[in-house]
């Protein structure tokens, strides 16, 4: 799960099939997104056939 999940018991027990209703994704306003800078080199790395 990604670091921005929370109520991750709800989240876990939905993945597996044991609940009936879906979690409502919970979004707060951020300034910063960890580890975030990884997303700008992706695009470049899959222009150089990384996944092929």
């Amino acid at each position: 799960m990604g670091m921005g999940t929370r109520n991750v018991d709800a989240r876990l027990a939905a993945s597996i099939g044991q609940l009936e209703e879906p979690v409502v994704p919970d979004f707060q306003a951020r300034q910063d997104v960890p580890k975030g800078g990884v997303l700008f080199a992706l695009p470049a790395l899959l222009v150089t056939g990384l996944l092929n």
